[in-house]
């Protein structure tokens, strides 16, 4: 409780998770709303200019451009926290022995 209280333990990564699971659900909505107002105007009435294509277009790109920007950003967030898991693990454990840096140098064998 106290590494909670002072911030040690982060429970972030599994808040990251989360949150990418309701903005991909968010961010395939829109797009599919958007391909289905497309579809709409291209079967409706021709009173629109574009028919809906542009519509279904912006929808498709949405949804591949989107959820790819919103996965990569989720990625390189769990990547800091994990990278701040792996420093407090080498700070807790210490460095292997051909690595430390000590006063005299460690002969290392090829």
């Amino acid at each position: 409780m106290v590494d909670f209280l002072s911030f040690r333990t982060l429970v972030s990564g599994g808040v990251i998770r989360i949150a990418y699971v309701l903005g991909l659900i968010t961010i395939t909505s829109v797009a599919g709303a958007t391909v289905y107002i497309g579809v709409r105007n291209f079967f409706g009435p021709p009173s629109t200019v574009n028919g809906g294509v542009v519509e279904m277009g912006i929808g498709i790109a949405e949804f591949v451009g989107l959820n790819l920007a919103w996965r990569l950003m989720c990625e390189s967030w769990i990547v800091f926290f994990r990278l701040y898991e792996v420093m407090k693990d080498i700070q807790e454990i210490g460095l292997p022995e051909p690595y430390r840096f000590d006063d005299e140098p460690v002969e290392v064998s090829p």
